[in-house]
């Protein structure tokens, strides 16, 4: 829905379709919360600090803003960490061989499903029917699923498709899942790659790059080679906006520094000047696309801190123990939250989180979720009752 909303938005079909995104998003959330109507909430150390917060910051707005549109949105960014982080423990415990091989299943149509649509919107990017070089994908779940599976080709391909939807970001999240799957496999030493396939990997990746580069699809970095951090224009664009909304939100914060401390409580707002690209104008939001930022606006430092902290903490906990998808999609959406609001909108990123603190815990379910890992069991017992 969100590549599908991307193509049919930017070829002037119809606004509405960029909302098609929501869709998934709220479908997911009906079947946790139907789960969780039968099954109790699972509650971790990160569940109990969004409670914890989450009920103070409730009462606050309740006091200091008005019940709207940013209310609520905010009462579903507690939500999700809870019931997401709750599902993904239970998923990853309690899940099946066949649960087991439909996620596989899904993962590999979802695969090409979503090449199919990058190419067209590539191919209308380039005859100009599409004139913002920037697709809205989940391409960097792929392609951690590819490599946690050593799926080498399959991740090469992940690579080339996701210079066509011209977004800067997921790249990031690329060059994390490379460092953490050499680290991980222990086959960082140059010399033992001369004597594998990871050196033709490692060259598959160079090539992609450099038909990247002539192909132009690298033109969004311009302006971030260029960058003048005493130009405000120049960091706007540079940015594709985000430094206007970090300047107003800052200088929200800077006019209350309660909010610093304590947050501003569900419907806190701040207004930043936006558009300055082209005609300025104000505009009002309740969220920013650093998540970070966010959670300071709403909870406050405190809150914002002991998140991240209890985050990187399992991160690190888990990274000599859980090398599957559900490990990299997790470290992948935590880098992502410094520069997009993921932890306010996705679902899944709570999920694949949950099912990384349940399995750090739970050394019988370690590689439950690794394809490699399952073929050994099928082979050896025949059944693999999970």
């Amino acid at each position: 829905m969100m590549p599908l909303g991307s193509i049919l938005g930017q070829s002037g079909v119809g606004e509405v379709f960029f909302n098609l995104f929501k869709i998934p998003f709220l479908l997911l959330l009906v079947v946790v919360i139907i789960f969780h109507l039968r099954y109790r909430i699972r509650l971790n150390s990160i569940s109990i600090l969004f409670l914890t917060f989450g009920l103070f910051s409730l009462f606050n707005g309740l006091l200091n803003n008005d019940i709207n549109k940013a209310f609520f949105t905010h009462i579903y960014g507690l939500i999700l960490p809870v019931l997401g982080l709750s599902f993904g423990s239970y998923f990853y415990k309690y899940a099946y061989d066949q649960d087991v091989r439909l996620f596989h299943i899904v993962f590999k149509w979802s695969f090409f499903i979503l090449a199919g649509l990058t190419f067209v919107y590539y191919l209308l990017y380039i005859s100009g029917v599409i004139n913002y070089f920037g697709m809205a994908t989940r391409w960097p779940y792929l392609a951690a699923y590819a490599l946690s599976n050593n799926k080498l080709m399959m991740f090469i391909a992940a690579i080339l498709l996701v210079l066509m939807t011209g977004k800067r970001s997921m790249i990031i999240q690329y060059i994390v899942f490379i460092f953490v799957y050499f680290i991980q496999t222990r086959r960082i030493n140059p010399f033992a790659l001369k004597k594998s396939v990871k050196l033709v990997f490692l060259l598959f990746i160079i090539g992609g790059v450099f038909l990247g580069l002539h192909q132009g699809v690298f033109h969004r970095f311009d302006s971030l080679l260029k960058i003048d951090f005493q130009d405000e224009y120049s960091l706007y664009i540079a940015t594709s906006g985000r430094s206007a909304e970090v300047f107003g939100l800052l200088s929200h914060l800077a006019d209350d520094t309660d909010i610093w401390l304590m947050g501003g409580g569900f419907g806190e707002t701040f207004t930043y000047m936006a558009g300055l690209d082209g005609e300025p104008y104000a505009l009002t939001t309740h969220y920013s696309h650093f998540s970070p930022f966010y959670f300071v606006l709403v909870y406050g430092a405190p809150f914002t801190i002991l998140l991240y902290l209890s985050i990187i903490y399992i991160m690190i906990r888990s990274f000599t123990k859980i090398s599957d998808v559900f490990y990299m999609i997790a470290v992948g959406g935590f880098i992502t939250s410094f520069f997009s609001s993921i932890m306010l909108v996705d679902l899944q990123f709570w999920i694949f989180l949950g099912g990384v603190i349940h399995a750090s815990k739970n050394k019988k379910v370690l590689g439950k979720f690794n394809l490699v890992t399952r073929k050994i069991i099928v082979r050896t017992k025949g059944v693999c009752n999970v």
